[in-house]
């Protein structure tokens, strides 16, 4: 046990103390660091080299006190030094028990398991091992401990240090509780760890903190592909449900091992989800986000979590939410009729990434900071603040002044909770890199800090406590505190004990109006066993918005079990009358959950009525779910030209995914229905949506064979191009061909995917029509559409005719890239592009290097040869090379007077396609607003080498086609059947599943290399100058 001195430095006007701990600081890493053995076999092993290269400090560690004294928090705050290496290592995760102790997880064995070898790298760099891990104890035992930090001097020092359990490999999380089993007198205690693949529980019923045998395994089938993104976090729901967090690039196949063991919850990629532990019912709450590794809970009990996307500062999660995700690398959504999902919360402010956790602020000792978020940038070395402000049933972030920033760029924040004192704890990585799993050993395993920070001018202390052993009067008085650490901790302690006794009491501060809090009595009601339906009635009529929201979800809390006439009765009312949107939120979440399918179709449907919601972000996609659930696959029975037709809701939001399922089944049920929409619509408005609904149904390899005469007929006479396309009526199609020809002005009605359906049939005079389209400058965004569609025609006009248009006196810039991408797109059209700029028909400087790169990638030999002699033989340039350019480029940038006007010119042609700046630009690359773009070394390091460090929401996929086609760009949506991607030239396709014969993620950024060349010391100094503008 080591000594405590306190150091008191003054740093910007605020107090810091250290505990004494080692005066010397960690080694820095290898420079040239040896490849780890568990992956030296590994198939990709290249590929993973290259892509999870990230960004490094370049400065050396420092020791605890030397780094204490690189704070800057704001005037008023202090930060504390609660621990450090080599007592606490490589801290990830950290939670407060019922006595006040700290439990930390020390994630030391990151980033490979113990015991296993990578036999993989798949094309999303997710690593394949070469078997699934033994649960604990029949593990691999690794260097993962699970310590709890005490305060025996009750002076804030948490001197006492002791392991819980140690050994564990790619331990993420620990947090004390019930165990499930059958209570006796409150002994089923212990605590539960996240180790993937398993959720564990260690029995501890003496609390002795020290286990009393194996552990009991709960869960299995949490995916290890990502170690920095694996199942994490877990929480304790007010409704007394476990729950956790997984990340974006790990596989799940869950399975319930004390409960139903005949099936597993599969699911790809980023979560919230829940587990019960006396029921054994595992569920996804929330589906999508960012790589989520963080699960808050606010006074409200609505959840929250971080992400590691830019622009945001995170997600507010409702139930059975689904969510943005990147559709590229972590695959669709669980639901393939979903059809949308939700966005991060819309943020104003510096949104520097990451904030992948946070907590809302609910403690006592900074009031000013209360129901606000404070979340830890690990990339950027501080802590921040941001404020949450309603925006209808859901929020925005704004962000204010950072709460302490550091010079150290070795602290990294990954963990942040508060305290029961309210103060902010802070876990510390302490480590040169914080990003994905590199093969390579850069990993500094031996450092790690925990923090404190607290008002500079209050002294820290502890007060003794097990709330554990409390009488239950004393913990329902606690239900009364400010302090939602005290409430959360004391609903617990009654909930782990199935506390009965308390219920009167409990019921006396739910129904009391001078009640702060009295949605903690409904939880604490629902966590005893205690909450009855007179009593759930009671609070689904409080005057309270939370009390009513929370007595709705609890009332649907068994998924599909029928509920009590008089419970579905209020809920109804509710549905009428209701005036608080979260509340409303709820309901529409619950919809999709409570009893009988009927009972859950009739409340959605009456919830459609409310026409105040379409603007809603939430409700309206939440009724839709609900109401694709009731249906199931009964849309066929449904008359959709009926009152649907009366609600904004249903006519904007629930009918036209109605048609678009109905289209995607397309059974013959469906085609009737379809029929009938489309014979008895009651005007043309309501007829073009409902055709435009069919054809975002269809699937775009629909076979028309598949096609009833009747809907044909349907499809024949409606007057667009495309669904007489589809019905394959050859006459309908050319004489609305020619009409467009003869007037030009009908173009504008010509659809992108009605020019693709005409592309794919191949034929001369198709190819003709949509070259005449391209080449007509009044068409406008026709002839980029046309340009587009003919990457899909294979007839050998089509490469001529665009070398033709290329080589026309032209300055439209989008036209050229578009006959580019086109180009690229086939082998044949791609060796077409090769001749003509070995002709000069083509300009060789109009190619990027990332045009020249994907001629590279084309495997026909004659292709290969051709672009080999025209362009020579593939050089990438050195690492000492690349160095060398970035060390031009920022002293360019730094020396000499730059014009930003001319430079917004530059950054319009060469970066604008891709990036947005001051809201001007493209949107397949990252929002450079909120980058710290007057650091030159950084920029010029990203534009120099841009494939060095891509986030996972901008990787690249390629796309092979069955018909030989090849996409590159960026996968923006992905359902059950297509995805569509958008290329560097803003072209987007649309590709059906069953037409991919390869997928694959890019290893290159789809921004070039070389993207400087050809700009003058002045325009390089002028580009700079308008990326730094403030």
């Amino acid at each position: 046990m080591r000594n405590v001195v306190t150091l008191a430095v003054v740093a910007f006007g605020a107090s810091l103390s250290i505990a004494a701990g080692p005066a010397t600081a960690p080694s820095a890493p290898a420079t040239n660091p040896a490849l780890t053995a568990n992956v030296l076999d590994a198939k990709g092993l290249d590929s993973a080299l290259e892509k999870l290269k990230a960004p490094m400090r370049e400065t050396d560690p420092l020791s605890p006190a030397d780094s204490l004294k690189k704070f800057k928090p704001i005037p008023g705050l202090a930060v504390d030094l609660i621990a450090a290496e080599p007592d606490i290592r490589q801290p990830l995760c950290i939670n407060f028990d019922e006595r006040g102790r700290m439990w930390v997880v020390q994630y030391i064995q990151y980033p490979f398991p113990q015991g296993l070898k990578v036999v993989e790298y798949d094309r999303y760099i997710r690593a394949k091992f070469d078997k699934v891990p033994a649960a604990p104890p029949n593990h691999a035992a690794g260097k993962d401990v699970i310590t709890i930090l005490e305060d025996v001097d009750r002076d804030g020092s948490f001197r006492k240090h002791k392991t819980f359990v140690s050994g564990l490999s790619i331990a993420t999380s620990a947090l004390p509780g019930r165990g499930g089993r059958p209570r006796k007198d409150g002994t089923d205690y212990g605590v539960w760890v996240m180790n993937a693949p398993y959720l564990l529980f260690y029995p501890d019923a003496d609390r002795d903190d020290v286990p009393d045998g194996d552990p009991i395994v709960h869960l299995s089938g949490f995916g290890l592909e990502d170690t920095h993104a694996v199942a994490n976090n877990l929480t304790w729901g007010p409704d007394g449900w476990l729950y956790g967090c997984q990340g974006s690039t790990c596989t799940a196949k869950v399975k319930t091992l004390l409960g139903d063991t005949s099936k597993t919850t599969d699911f790809l990629g980023q979560a919230i989800w829940r587990y019960h532990p006396e029921r054994h019912v595992f569920e996804i709450f929330a589906e999508g986000g960012g790589n989520t590794f963080g699960l808050e809970f606010d006074d409200a009990g609505r959840a929250f979590s971080g992400t590691n996307w830019g622009k945001f500062r995170g997600l507010h999660f409702v139930q059975g939410g689904y969510y943005v995700k990147g559709w590229g690398k972590h695959g669709p959504l669980t639901n393939p009729y979903a059809f949308g999902f939700f966005e991060h919360m819309p943020h104003e402010g510096n949104a520097d990434r990451l904030s992948h956790t946070f907590v809302v602020y609910g403690g006592t000792l900074f009031p000013q900071y209360r129901g606000k978020i404070i979340s830890p940038n690990s990339l950027q070395s501080r802590i921040q603040l941001s404020r949450l402000e309603p925006m209808g049933s859901t929020y925005k972030t704004v962000e204010e002044p950072y709460l302490v920033t550091s010079d150290d760029g070795w602290f990294r924040p990954v963990d942040l909770k508060v305290g029961p004192d309210g103060a902010i704890y802070v876990a510390d990585f302490y480590e040169k890199r914080i990003s994905h799993v590199d093969p390579r050993d850069t990993w500094e395993r031996g450092s790690g800090r925990i923090y404190r920070i607290r008002p500079a001018d209050w002294k820290p202390t502890t007060v003794a406590m097990d709330l554990q052993t409390e009488p239950a009067e004393k913990l329902v008085e606690r239900l009364k505190s400010d302090n939602r650490w005290e409430r959360t901790t004391a609903r617990r302690a009654l909930g782990d004990r199935g506390s009965k006794e308390s219920t009167s009491a409990l019921l006396a501060t739910l129904n009391d109006r001078e009640s702060k809090h009295p949605v903690d009595a409904l939880w604490a009601l629902q966590v005893t066993g205690e909450l009855d339906e007179k009593t759930l009635l009671g609070a689904l009529k409080h005057g309270d918005p939370s009390v009513r929201a929370w007595a709705i979800r609890l009332a649907a809390d068994h998924d599909g079990v029928e509920l009590p006439d008089s419970v579905v009765k209020r809920l109804t009312q509710l549905a009428e009358k209701e005036t608080d949107s979260q509340v409303r939120s709820q309901l529409a979440s619950s919809a999709r959950r409570i009893g009988t399918a009927d009972h859950a179709y009739m409340l959605a449907m009456t919830m459609l009525q409310r026409d105040d919601d379409v603007a809603d972000a939430h409700i309206p996609l939440l009724l839709w779910w609900a109401i694709e659930r009731a249906i199931g696959t009964r849309v066929a029975e449904l008359d959709l030209n009926g009152f649907w037709l009366n609600t904004k809701i249903g006519r904007e939001v629930v009918v036209p995914r109605l048609i678009r399922r109905a289209a995607a089944e397309l059974t013959e049920a469906h085609q009737w229905t379809l029929t009938l929409l489309l014979r008895d619509a009651r005007d043309d408005g309501w007829r073009k949506m409902a055709m435009a609904g069919i054809k975002e149904g269809l699937s775009s390899d629909f076979d028309p064979a598949r096609l009833i005469p009747q809907l044909k007929e349907q499809f024949t006479k409606s007057g667009d191009l495309e669904l007489a396309l589809i019905a394959g009526d050859r006459a309908t199609v050319e004489r609305m061909r020619s009409s467009m020809l003869s007037s030009p002005d009908k173009l504008t009605s010509m659809t992108l995917r009605a020019m693709r359906l005409l592309a794919r049939r191949g034929q001369a005079e198709d190819a003709e029509f949509l070259l005449k389209i391209a080449s007509n400058p009044g068409a406008k965004q026709q002839r980029l559409d046309a340009v587009a569609a003919l990457t899909q025609c294979d007839h050998p006009a089509v490469s001529a005719g665009l070398v033709k248009l290329y080589s026309a006196k032209s300055s439209d810039r989008n036209l050229k890239d578009g006959v580019i991408s086109a180009l690229l797109a086939r082998a044949s059209s791609s060796a077409e592009l090769v001749r003509a700029v070995e002709s000069g028909t083509i300009p060789r400087s109009d190619l990027s290097p990332a045009d020249i790169e994907r001629l590279r990638q084309f495997e026909d030999p004659a292709v290969a040869a051709l672009v080999e002699k025209v362009f020579g033989k593939a050089v990438r340039a050195t690492d000492a090379e690349k160095a060398a350019e970035v060390e031009r480029i920022k002293r360019l940038a730094t020396t000499g007077v730059g014009n930003a006007g001319r430079g917004k010119a530059l950054f319009m042609t060469r970066c604008g396609v891709c990036h947005t700046l001051f809201n001007e630009g493209g949107k397949i690359g990252p929002d450079l607003t909120t980058y710290d773009r007057r650091n030159a070394n950084d920029m010029a390091i990203n534009i120099v080498d841009p494939s060095a460090y891509i986030r996972e929401e901008f990787a690249a996929t390629r796309i092979k086609t069955k018909g030989d086609e090849v996409y590159v760009g960026l996968v923006i949506e992905r359902s059950g059947d297509r995805l569509t991607l958008v290329d560097a030239a803003q072209q987007k396709t649309t590709v059906a599943k069953g037409d991919i014969a390869d997928e694959r993620a890019m290893k290159q950024s789809l921004m070039p290399e070389g993207l400087l060349l050809g700009l003058s010391d002045q325009e390089i100094r002028d580009l700079f100058k308008y990326l730094a503008k403030p």
